[in-house]
């Protein structure tokens, strides 16, 4: 008892300690250039620390080189601070002091930069590490830009790249500005920007020679280096292709699985047919490879009687004509896909559809430009009734209607600010919103995923026993067993472990009895959908029911077939409401239904990545600038 006391106090000091400890995070970087025509660079730096516990002190690592700084000034906030500086390596180390306790500080760094810029008879270039490898946090967002000592008549008269090959874009802004932006930065890595202009704008001298076209080039091998060094073929081909069957046979099984027993048997012709003379071409045993084939079944047979054995329900039925019960389209996604049962954007246009199933959106067709475009419009903002992930979703379309989807990039860029509809959101509007603040995007997604993954776990589709470990441990000693062919030899058992599982997904982790049951419903329900004969009975006048085969169509892969038969059902039908529309049906050509939901979906899928008007690539890392910079206590 006394020794589990003093382990227990010895976890509790170490908890303490552990949730006292102090921490920051680097949340933005304003870094802003300014070019002056004799070459000479102001600078200003808007650094975002975000300090958790007592901070006393920051400083700014400067590196020495051919350029050189002077007034150099910090402030936090309005006010200037004193700063001590000193020799580190060959950086000088700005110091600073200050006082800070669980809060957010900016400081403004500004100095003058000389002899960064060359000068040549046809352009000024400026190569420079904008964030430096030296910085021990990751940075969240970076920004800024670059000014020109003036305006050029044509854009393309600047060129830039970004260094290396992260998420961020570049572009020429009002002619003069080079502007720039890049989110999730680790620690010590730099990022760098290269940039020409004409050199009729600098006053200073120049070298004489042209520097263009050399620059140009080599930029275009650090985009065309790929680092990959190519050895015996045999090396890189055959995995390539024993991983391009892997990929078509997932895809084909999970699409048809009543063709699964079927491609097990091709999967296996393949490795004892056409591949025989290959194996024996590169001098392997036939039989180990046989052995362990024969090795990784038994493991599956094994992991599939002690975890994948369903227990036995009394159900017996053809199809289910309704939606069984009144899951939400993600819940039902991940017991419909036993392989990937975690949710994903491609769920959240049905999720849209089913909130206003619910009564708590209204879907509004409207043409754009000549385009249509689809409107959510909010009608009631209880969401009591509704679960976790829909209430964030909920919540950020209500954001998204009440906000204008501006940020830093989209001011700068598209100079437009619409007329606001707090009650309204439009698939631009949640687009230009997720793809203008991707860290919030990123964070939301995982949020989403979390809470709609806990929705799926309470409803105790799947037994609590797991045999993921268990399978994965005996593929890698299969594998490691076999590996002492070498010349990748291990991919084999591999490679037919993961094709197994692709195959029979459910051998790593039975369903319960609840699960058995509401699968099969679910898959009755999916065989009536897709049954176009059986589908086609349904009245027009049975709007309701129609409008629940449209939420579930998508996720049960049957969104084409529902699509025809509501062409062929409602051809000449327009007079209907609808309680997921604004106005009747008239306002809809039945192809766009099932598209709606592909619609709303591909606007959360696509605006997770970014786009610009340039981005970063890999290479660079000449440039001048390096340093770093932090905070501490002491």
């Amino acid at each position: 008892m006394q020794k589990k006391f003093l382990s227990i106090l010895c976890l509790l000091v170490l908890f303490a300690s552990f949730v006292s400890a102090k921490s920051y995070t680097i949340d933005e970087a304003n870094i802003q250039f300014v070019i002056n025509p004799d070459g000479s660079i102001d600078a200003t730096e808007y650094i975002t620390f975000n300090f958790s516990g007592d901070f006393t002190f920051a400083y700014r690592d400067l590196p020495q080189g051919t350029w050189q700084y002077s007034d150099f000034k910090i402030f936090d906030e309005d006010k200037e601070l004193q700063y001590e500086t000193s020799l580190q390596g060959n950086n000088i180390q700005y110091k600073w002091y200050y006082s800070a306790s669980n809060q957010i500080k900016v400081f403004k760094m500004t100095y003058k930069l000389l002899n960064a810029v060359k000068a040549y008879n046809d352009v000024g270039e400026l190569n420079w590490k904008i964030w430096q490898e030296g910085w021990d946090h990751p940075l969240k967002e970076l920004k800024g830009f670059i000014q020109f000592p003036a305006k050029v008549s044509d854009a393309n008269e600047i060129y830039s790249w970004g260094h290396p090959s992260i998420n961020g874009k570049i572009a020429v802004l009002d002619n003069q500005k080079l502007i720039f932006q890049a989110f999730n930065i680790p620690a010590y890595q730099w990022i760098e920007i290269r940039t020409t202009f004409p050199s009729s704008m600098l006053s200073m001298q120049k070298t004489n020679e042209n520097a263009l076209e050399k620059i140009i080039n080599e930029e275009n091998n650090y985009s065309s280096y790929t680092g990959i060094q190519l050895g015996d073929w045999t090396t890189i081909l055959f995995p390539g292709l024993l991983l391009i069957i892997l990929i078509a046979l997932i895809v084909l099984v999970r699409k048809f699985p009543i063709l699964r027993y079927g491609f097990f048997v091709l999967f296996t012709i393949l490795f004892l047919g056409p591949f025989l003379p290959i194996l024996f071409s590169i001098q392997m045993n036939y039989i180990p490879i046989l052995l362990s084939f024969i090795t990784q079944i038994i493991i599956f047979a094994f992991c599939w009687h002690f975890f994948g054995r369903e227990p036995q329900v009394d159900y017996i039925a053809m199809y289910e004509r309704e939606p069984p019960t009144d899951y939400s389209p993600v819940v039902v996604n991940s017991l419909m896909h036993s392989f990937m049962k975690t949710p994903s954007p491609k769920q959240i246009g049905s999720e849209i559809l089913y909130l206003a199933l619910k009564g708590k959106f209204k879907i509004q067709k409207v043409v754009e430009n000549g385009k249509d475009e689809f409107l959510v419009e909010i009608i009631n903002n209880d969401v009591t009734d509704i679960s976790t992930s829909q209430r964030k979703l909920f919540a950020l379309i209500s954001k998204i209607a009440y906000l204008d989807p501006q940020s830093f990039w989209e001011k700068y860029i598209i100079k437009k600010k619409k007329e606001p509809t707090p009650q309204i959101a439009s698939i631009k509007d949640i687009q230009r919103y997720l793809q203008n603040n991707p860290t919030e995007a990123q964070t939301w997604l995982k949020e989403w995923k979390e809470a709609a993954q806990k929705e799926y776990d309470a409803e105790n589709f799947d037994q609590e026993k797991d045999g993921s470990i268990p399978y994965a441990a005996g593929m890698i000693a299969n594998a490691l067993l076999f590996s002492y062919l070498g010349l990748g030899a291990w991919i084999y058992p591999i490679a037919m472990g993961v094709i197994l599982v692709a195959i029979f997904p459910q051998v790593l982790r039975a369903r319960t009895e609840k699960g058995v049951l509401q699968f099969k419903k679910w898959s009755n329900f999916k065989k009536f959908l897709h049954d176009f004969s059986q589908l086609t009975n349904m009245p027009p006048t049975a709007i309701v029911l129609w409008e629940k085969y449209l939420v579930y169509a998508v996720v049960l892969g049957e969104g084409k077939t529902v699509e025809k038969a509501m062409k062929f059902v409602f051809k000449d039908i327009n007079e209907f409401h609808s309680s997921i529309f604004i106005g009747t049906y008239a306002g809809f050509s039945a192809g766009e239904f099932a598209g709606i939901s592909n619609s709303f979906s591909s606007a959360f899928s696509s605006a997770v990545s970014s786009s610009g008007s340039s981005g970063f690539s890999g290479g660079g890392g000449g440039g001048g600038g390096g340093g770093g910079g932090g905070g501490g206590a002491g």
